[in-house]
């Protein structure tokens, strides 16, 4: 089977009423407590700033930068995540602009002082067209954050509590991972560095998120489940 990102949209495109119900409106925990934090920190002000939100999902972290004052573009390709975020907007009119694109093919007259790419990458087959898109939808001097999944310690919490450790076979040629909707491809660390440095970013901040003091999800007390990458735009 080829895995293309037409038939990585399409499986995305499945996702039901009742994960939307469960994922929230906060998003799930790992997004509350681990990720989101360390982007609203990494981003800073964002009072009215031009943001895109590259593959919004169901445009939760949209909505959570237009309450903060930015001024949000959203692009998600997968149609029931996309007709999700156009009727929150319906019902609570924020002023974020919502595009149904491929990231690897994105189209958009206009630029930005920051780009988010939060969990989105490692499920892209074609992502480095998908990366360029982005960064040169950036402004000179504009920041890119991308979050996602540790490429050095795979696995989640349900492996951590039945294992016990986190287990890698295979790290430089690892196979893609096939999820609940598409696929996770595990890449290298450097993959995603050397990429940003070739598009002419520099890279400013990298960040393991961890929690401290908590006894959900214990694994993020030892072991880093996310990488989150701040770069800006030569």
């Amino acid at each position: 089977m080829k895995i293309t990102n037409k038939s990585t949209i399409d499986s995305w495109s499945n996702f039901t009423n009742e994960d939307l119900a469960n994922f929230g409106d906060d998003g799930d925990s790992a997004r509350k407590y681990l990720i989101d934090p360390v982007i609203f920190d990494l981003a800073g002000n964002i009072k009215n700033k031009l943001v895109l939100d590259a593959g919004c999902g169901n445009g939760y972290f949209s909505r959570k930068l237009a309450h903060e004052g930015a001024k949000v573009t959203g692009v998600e390709p997968s149609i029931n995540l996309f007709n999700y975020c156009i009727k929150k907007e319906n019902q609570d009119s924020l002023g974020i602009a919502y595009l149904q694109q491929d990231l690897s093919e994105l189209e958009i007259d206009k630029q930005f002082d920051t780009v988010l790419l939060i969990n989105v990458l490692m499920d892209i087959p074609d992502y480095k067209s998908a990366l360029q898109n982005c960064v040169t939808t950036l402004k000179p001097g504009g920041e890119i954050i991308i979050s996602i999944l540790h490429p050095a310690f795979p696995g989640f919490e349900k492996d951590w509590s039945s294992l016990g450790h986190v287990q890698i076979t295979e790290y430089f040629n690892a196979e893609p991972v096939k999820q609940k909707y598409g696929f996770f491809f595990p890449r290298p660390l450097s993959t995603y560095i050397n990429d940003l440095i070739s598009m002419g970013c520099n890279i400013n901040r990298l960040v393991e998120p961890q929690l401290s003091g908590s006894a959900e999800e214990s694994r993020n007390k030892h072991i880093p489940q996310f990488l989150i990458i701040k770069a800006t735009k030569n």
